[in-house]
């Protein structure tokens, strides 16, 4: 995980970078800091192994519609990895079930409605995940299990820092200056630090050989992230 903690990057940003303005409080510099790690631990920005999470849906029946909220599973759902249907009320590798397949929701209203194991799903709801086909009482308990990426917790005591790697942190400072840059106005000074800011990124390599990255498609759940890194 990271080493620098919140307060150390609170001071190193109001020292460097803001034109030497004594006037900013806390809260602001950890709005802007901890935009800057949202940005970065986004699975479109890059994918950290450590947001991948997984999370399973007990079916019911005559119910295709099921909530990905935070209030439900405990965390931020920012997009699905997979899903996958287990034809039992457990989960596991001997159990008889199918890999999902994504469709658009266009396809999913357009379908001839039909009950039975589920066959795919749409994602990008809102919160919520819809398949198909609508689980009979034959799939009643059965297990949906959802593999996803989660969003980071922000950093929110002096002395939290980030969970991911700590080459990471000088990344996350260099956001931070760039989203004070902009919010304060300082467009001049913000214009080259995007692109230094981006560079950093595309150096860290997401796609490492002994990595197992996903090769399917995957599904958003909530908006793009707000930031675009070109890669």
């Amino acid at each position: 995980m990271g080493t620098m903690t919140l307060s150390e990057f609170r001071t190193d940003l109001s020292e460097v970078g803001l034109k030497g303005r004594g006037d900013i409080s806390n809260a602001r510099l950890d709005r802007w800091i901890n935009r800057a790690y949202l940005d970065v631990t986004h699975p479109s920005i890059f994918e950290h192994d450590i947001f991948k999470t997984t999370y399973d849906i007990t079916l019911a029946t005559d119910d295709a519609d099921y909530t990905l909220a935070s209030t439900t599973v405990g965390y931020t759902v920012l997009g699905i990895r997979s899903v996958r249907y287990h034809a039992s009320t457990t989960a596991g590798p001997s159990v008889q079930g199918r890999k999902l397949d994504p469709e658009s929701i266009q396809e999913y209203d357009d379908r001839v409605h039909s009950s039975g194991s589920p066959a795919w799903y749409v994602g990008g709801e809102g919160e919520q995940i819809l398949v198909s086909p609508t689980p009979s009482s034959s799939e009643n308990g059965h297990i949906l299990r959802c593999r996803l990426w989660r969003e980071a917790a922000i950093l929110s005591t002096d002395s939290s820092t980030t969970v991911i790697p700590a080459n990471w942190d000088y990344i996350v400072y260099q956001g931070s200056v760039w989203r004070a840059q902009i919010d304060l106005g300082y467009l001049d000074a913000a214009t080259p630090l995007i692109e230094l800011y981006q560079g950093l990124i595309n150096q860290l390599d997401p796609k490492r050989v002994l990595d197992q990255r996903d090769t399917g498609q995957q599904t958003p759940i909530l908006a793009p992230s707000y930031m675009e890194i070109s890669r």
